[in-house]
This record gives C-alpha cells, structure tokens and sequence, in this order.
C-alpha cells in the first residue's frame, strides 16, 4: 500500500509540475516582451543592486523537475504541500518576473529598496503596514518597498514618502549600475552589481550567477582602485587546516559598513587597535558556551591579522584582554576565553597570528587572489559545546539541514584577481556530485523548511 501511495504521490507531482511547466513555457513564449525595466528606477546613488531573473529561475527550475528529478517519497510530500495550506498572502506583486533589490546610504540611514512588477495594484495598496520605517508605493505597473534601517522623525517621515513617489519615476542618467543591467540577462539567475567602498579592492563589479549542470558558476568583472596598490607582496599564510572541515577566507580590508560596526563594538568597549588590511582566516565554527550564566558564541578559527601600522603581539594581547577581563584568562602567549584557548604568536611588525592551534603551520608567499572563499562551507553550521543551548542549537532543522545540503557540496571556491588586461576577475564554482542537478539540490534544500 505505502508503495501504491508514493507512486500516486508521484504521478500526482509529475502531473502538476508538466502542467505547470507547459503552461509557463507557452504563456513566455507567446505574451513574454521585454519587461526587465526595474533597473531603469534604481536611484543613482545606490552603492549595491541585485536582479534576481524570476523567469530564469522558474523555467529552469520547471525543466529541470520535469526532466531531472529524483525527489524522495518526503521531499514529494513537501512538493504537494501534503497536510499543509498552500495559500499564500496576497501581495500584489507578480513573482513570476523579475524583482530588483539595492542599498543606498540615506542622510544617516540606509535604505534597502525592493523594486517588482506589480499583478493587482489594489491589493498591493490594501496590504496593511503598521512600520513607519516601512513604505510602499506604486505607479501602476510598478512598485516598491523601503526599509530605513531606523524609526524615521516627523520630517524625514515627509522625506520618505517622498523619495518612494520620486523613486517609481524613471530617470535618464546612464550610472554604471543601468548600464549593467541594460545587458540582456542570458541565463542568469541573479545578478549583482556594486560601486565599491572608497578603500575597496573590488570597484564598479558586476557579478553573474547560473545553473550549469551539477554546478552553480559565478562570473564576474570590475576595475582596479586607482588609490591602492596590487603589487605581489610576500605575507604570512596558514598553509594546513587542522580540521577536515574548514572554510578559508582570504580578504583585504573590511568594507565601511562592516568595519563601522566592529569600530562601534571596539569603542563601546574602550578598545584602541589599529585598522586591519587584510586577514587570512580559517574558520571551523563556533562553540556555545554559559559563562557566569550567559550564553557566548566562541568562534574557533586560526587567523592571520595584518595591520596597517606596526602592533606587538604585548598590544594586542591588552587589547584583548580589557574587552571583559572577568571573562578572559590571559598568558604570556595565549588567552582563553570560557573553554576554548586561543594561541597568538608575533610573525611580523604588522602580522598577528591568533587561533585555537598553539603550533600552526605557517608560509611565506605572494598571494595573487586578495579575496578568496574555499573550502566546506558546511563548518559554518558546526557547533559544538555541551551544554543545553548549544545541544538545542545542534539540533535545530535550519542547522541540520544546511550542514546535510552543504556537506554534500563537493567543491567551494570563488576568488577575485587582477587578470591580464589589469581588470578585475571574480571566478567562483559551487560543484555538486555529478549525478546531481545543482538547480534541484538548491530546491530540495528550500523545500525542506
């Protein structure tokens, strides 16, 4: 009987997504027109702008459930919505086309903006929102929704309804972001673009993500920062992890935004370090710890910190040490905080080593990537500790099921470099088993929540 009842489930799921699949191919294929005009409203100084390409998605994702896929007897379960309600909210907005997002710094806020094509202007205009941080706004086949990233005054109130009536009327400035997304999408799925922070590496990038068969590939192009200099220079690497699982992270210096935040966090703290250039990290996850009653997320990692001005190992390890020294045990060459003890060691005027292997295997060399991501990106899923919290946390499905989709991940690597026309490249894969569809791993692992 229960082999009766997953074939029906089967049959009944094959059904659905055929006729889901002919009938979005035919209804694109006759009334589809050129409708990705959203970048045409995306305010010229945004600093950050992502489209994703609904259509793409969609018609991908379709063929490849129609031809591709090998779902379980529970994964069709969740693609029937069995035992579940499939009503959706009404919004308003039609998710079958493509939909922009960006950021912009505004007065002493931020925005962050969502662009889409709208299905029912009265449904949109209905739907109820009690956030003043929070608006809405429409032309009538456009619209959008701001997010400030702070409860607005009475006068920016005015300023901000404003700015989303002047948002939704396109302008004719040519920025380097419109002209980007000018470019027909091909088959990518996302695609981003951004300006680049004044002391950035990375300047006017525009990145592009696809499906290519047990892969997701991300291309992308920028320019060099006229102000810095990308010379080869001979630094301080970790050359072996100590753990099986590991994610290595090779990096300049921070972005403002980042960087703001860790400067706020240094300076509640009345902690003074000098402003770090690049790192060299190898994360391996975090422990959860209860320390005199509190709950601490202890990353554990082996780190290389460069900084810009020289700072002995004596500095950093005060500076450590006075964020909460009730809290933190310090030695000569180490400190440990809760359970977990992190070793440091000088490897040069302006290079600190910090991490919990006391005796790292460490290189000299000339780096050509200045950003690179690699490795399992399923440690940033691993916890550990034994106490209640981190066993809870252990065992929560969103863990759960991101280290199970991202364990089976059989390469991770995206970098950025100076290619030979002095242009920047960003080149990166994400390789599944090649009995795998990276497109239907993608959607099983959503469909699990």
């Amino acid at each position: 009987m229960k082999i009766i009842n997953a074939k029906k489930r089967f049959l009944a799921s094959f059904v659905i997504v055929s006729v889901l699949w002919l009938n979005y191919s035919l209804v694109s294929y006759f009334l589809r027109d050129d409708n990705n005009i959203l970048h045409t409203y995306i305010p010229v100084d945004a600093s950050i702008s992502l489209r994703i390409n609904n259509d793409i998605l969609m018609r991908r994702m379709f063929y490849d459930l129609f031809f591709q896929s090998n779902f379980t007897d529970e994964e069709l379960d969740r693609l029937t919505f069995k035992g579940e309600s499939t009503t959706l909210p009404a919004l308003g907005i039609d998710i079958t086309q493509e939909i922009v997002l960006f950021y912009e710094d505004w007065n002493d806020k931020s925005i962050v903006g969502w662009l889409f094509h709208i299905s029912d202007e009265e449904t949109f205009k209905n739907y109820p929102l009690d956030d003043p941080s929070i608006i809405t706004s429409s032309n009538g086949s456009i619209g959008c929704a701001l997010i400030l990233s702070d409860l607005p005054t009475k006068n920016e109130s005015v300023r901000f309804i404003k700015y989303a009536h002047d948002l939704l009327i396109p302008s004719e400035d040519r920025s380097d972001i419109k002209l980007y997304f000018g470019s027909p999408p091909n088959n990518s799925l996302l695609q981003c673009f951004f300006e680049g922070e004044a002391n950035g590496y990375l300047q006017k990038t525009g990145i592009d993500i696809m499906f290519e068969e047990e892969k997701l590939v991300i291309r992308g192009k920028g320019t060099k920062n006229p102000l810095l200099d990308y010379s080869l220079d001979s630094l301080h690497y970790i050359s072996e992890p100590v753990r099986k699982e590991y994610l290595e992270i090779t990096a300049g210096e921070l972005p403002d935004t980042l960087r703001s935040y860790v400067n706020f966090l240094f300076e509640s703290a009345e902690v003074q370090i000098p402003r770090i250039s690049s790192q060299h990290v190898m994360m391996y996850g975090v422990e959860i710890d209860n320390i005199k009653g509190a709950m601490t997320i202890l990353p554990k990692f082996d780190a290389i910190f460069r900084f810009e001005e020289s700072f002995s190992l004596e500095d950093f390890r005060k500076t450590v040490t006075s964020v909460n020294s009730s809290n933190i045990h310090s030695k000569q060459q180490s400190f440990s905080i809760g359970n977990v003890t992190y070793s440091m060691k000088q490897l040069s005027p302006t290079e600190i080593y910090v991490g919990i292997t006391p005796y790292p295997k460490i290189d000299i060399k000339a780096n050509p990537n200045f950003f690179q991501l690699k490795g399992n990106l399923a440690s940033l899923f691993t916890i550990e500790g034994t106490g209640l919290i981190a066993q809870i946390a252990q065992l929560m499905p969103e863990v759960q099921n991101s280290k199970q989709f991202l364990g089976t991940v059989e390469d991770f690597d995206i970098r950025a470099f100076v290619n030979k026309e002095n242009q920047i490249n960003v080149d990166g894969t994400m390789t599944f088993p090649k009995e795998k569809k990276a497109s239907l791993e993608f959607f099983s692992y959503l469909i699990r929540f």
